[in-house]
């Protein structure tokens, strides 16, 4: 974890050093699922929040994008012919690289489109069942369920007005964070997002 607040803090002092980049905060609401064999899932709703770049790349309309998100992730595996339900909650700190393209006036309404890959490092997570009490530590040290590294792809696509910037994201984890394989079992995480993003600081 320590490596990735590093490199975050680096980023933003590359930030201040180019023309036509910006600092943004940002918000937004998730809704998260398990893909892999954890079936009869619904979605888990969740939320992110965090700080993030843009770094123009030349005269262009290529940026570079990274930050720092604190994002849940998860989901609810509804097994009704069992009669119950095992909610899955993780929260991550994640480290996202993107190539963005921006298009359409500088000053007023401007599309853009990114893709790159993301580093997870989970925080906290648990898994809760309906009919006990009991709750697993899913990220716990040697005995957890769940690996907390994660590594995947991110898709975004949004419009900016102004500072205002609003846009929906989907992140896939390529990583199997499931720890005990021993029937071939996979887990990765899935996560839709709607975002919200106010500029703090342009750089002209």
């Amino acid at each position: 974890m320590k490596k990735i607040i590093i490199v975050f803090i680096c980023l933003l002092f590359c930030v201040s050093g180019f023309s036509q980049s910006q600092i943004d905060v940002r918000l937004g609401f998730t809704a998260s699922f398990l893909g892999g064999d954890y079936n009869h899932q619904t979605l888990r709703a969740g939320g992110l929040g965090g700080i993030t770049g843009d770094i123009h790349l030349g005269d262009g309309v290529w940026y570079l994008r990274s930050g720092l998100l604190y994002c849940t992730k998860g989901g609810i595996q509804d097994i009704s012919e069992y009669g119950y339900k095992q909610s899955f909650c993780m929260n991550y700190l994640e480290l996202p690289f993107q190539v963005a393209l921006k298009f359409g006036s500088k000053n007023r309404k401007r599309f853009c489109a990114a893709y790159g890959i993301f580093w997870g490092y989970g925080l906290a997570g648990k898994m809760s069942c309906n009919n006990s009490d009991l709750t697993t530590n899913l990220f716990g040290d040697e005995q957890g369920d769940f690996y907390k590294f994660d590594v995947g792809e991110h898709f975004d696509f949004g419009v900016n007005c102004n500072r205002v910037y609003i846009g929906l994201s989907f992140s896939q984890g390529h990583k199997n964070i499931l720890r005990y394989t021993e029937a071939s079992s996979t887990a990765r995480t899935r996560s839709l997002s709607l975002n919200l993003a106010i500029t703090l600081k342009k750089f002209d």
